[in-house]
């Protein structure tokens, strides 16, 4: 799969992408992440209900630990493709994450130049 459509950079800086997908039945950006390992959601976005337990860790970049609260698997529509999310929990966090998991499960292929 190739990233161009929905693919949004912040300007000035062009640092950060966004990536708009379908969640919950609600249009959701999520901050692309190739430098984490997980994907993470906020638990202002899904259900509490549907938390798995896990033993799962996360790391922000400076190395503090992101309280995780457990591991979901939701349903997420990219443009017309149905696929799915497998990500870490917690209440710390405000916006969705899109981790190397999720790249690395679907072969995302991220062409910085388009």
């Amino acid at each position: 799969m190739v990233l161009t459509n929905g693919v949004e950079f912040n300007p000035p800086s062009g640092e950060k992408a966004h990536l708009r997908l379908r969640m919950n039945g609600q249009w959701i950006t999520a901050l692309l992440d190739s430098g984490s390992e997980h994907s993470l959601l906020p638990t202002w976005l899904i259900n509490r209900l549907l938390i798995q337990p896990t033993t799962q860790l996360a790391l922000a970049a400076n190395g503090t630990e992101i309280p995780v609260l457990g591991t979901i698997t939701v349903p997420v529509m990219l443009g017309p493709e149905h696929l799915e999310m497998e990500a870490l929990v917690s209440d710390d966090i405000n916006e969705p994450i899109i981790g190397l998991n999720w790249l690395a499960k679907y072969d995302i292929v991220w062409m910085f130049q388009q």
